[in-house]
């Protein structure tokens, strides 16, 4: 059965509005160190095991949900000192507007991929469970500073290569199964469970809630992965999103239950693009700075 996101999912790219892309400028400093030291958050050593990207996606809201955008805080007070609004998240970074709360300063958009954001973490007099130092005396402060990391490193991993080079034993069973399952004379129909998580991604789409739909199907495809359809969409919005590495899983697990569809040809090139640009992403890495820095 041809997948009925197969039509619907192009028009997402012009409906989607884009994360306004700050060209930030994150150049290592020399770190003046006041009361507490920095310390330095260690990057691929996550303080949690390998999650979902939907619950590492909620993590982050959690995180940025009232948190502080401070700007030249000192002696005299802060240049800048804006609560967390707006707050956007795409695949390859996250976005939210810093309302002033106090002083004459204006509000700002602030825009960063997850590969720049950077892991020092407390110094300056600040404590290291709520302040994550983004340039010389510009700091954000979250609720917890290892729960924020957590999850960018999080999303990070989950758009590039490295969640493709870990699947290879789980890939090889669930190819067993899906031969199994293309030799039955008759598909077993989807739980009614799992009808309603497709609906209710299908309603979410529907109401430009992307991130909601991927949730929804793979919760769907927790209880039934040999669900054609399910293993198509939520490829392909993954894709349309940028998180590659998770596009080119769940395209590949489409193949095995379909490999003589119609658009079969158009998904493996897809698959070769993901897998290429979840490459790239594994070249990237969270910033790690033996200072604080200066961002323009």
């Amino acid at each position: 059965m041809k997948s009925i996101l197969f039509r619907n999912l192009p028009d997402i790219q012009s409906n989607w509005l884009p994360l306004i892309k700050m060209l930030a400028c994150l150049a290592t400093g020399v770190a003046i160190i006041v009361g507490c030291a920095a310390e330095t958050y260690t990057v691929g050593s996550a303080r949690t095991p390998h999650t979902t990207y939907g619950a590492a996606y909620k993590k982050l809201i959690q995180q940025l949900e009232g948190a502080s955008w401070v700007e030249s805080p000192g002696i005299f007070g802060p240049k800048m000192h804006g609560t967390c609004t707006g707050i956007q998240i795409s695949g390859d970074g996250f976005s939210f507007y810093a309302a002033p709360k106090a002083g004459n300063a204006e509000g700002a958009i602030h825009s960063f991929l997850f590969a720049e954001v950077p892991t020092k973490i407390g110094g300056g007099g600040y404590d290291a469970t709520h302040v994550v130092w983004f340039g010389d005396d510009v700091f954000l402060a979250v609720s917890n500073t290892h729960e924020f990391l957590d999850a960018v490193s999080e999303l990070l991993y989950q758009s590039s290569d490295a969640i493709l080079n870990a699947d290879n034993a789980n890939f090889a069973t669930f190819r067993d199964e899906a031969t199994s399952w293309r030799s039955q004379r008759v598909t077993p129909a989807l739980p009614e469970e799992v009808q309603q998580y497709r609906a209710l991604a299908e309603d979410a789409i529907q109401q430009k809630s992307f991130f909601e739909a991927i949730d929804y199907y793979e919760n769907g495809l927790a209880i039934a992965p040999l669900w054609p359809e399910g293993q198509f969409n939520v490829a392909m919005l993954y894709g349309e999103l940028k998180v590659y590495g998770q596009a080119a899983l769940h395209m590949k697990r489409y193949l095995e239950l379909n490999p003589t569809a119609e658009e079969a040809i158009a998904a493996r090139d897809k698959i070769r693009v993901w897998t290429a640009k979840a490459h790239q992403a594994s070249s990237s890495k969270l910033q790690e700075h033996s200072g604080r820095g200066n961002i323009k």
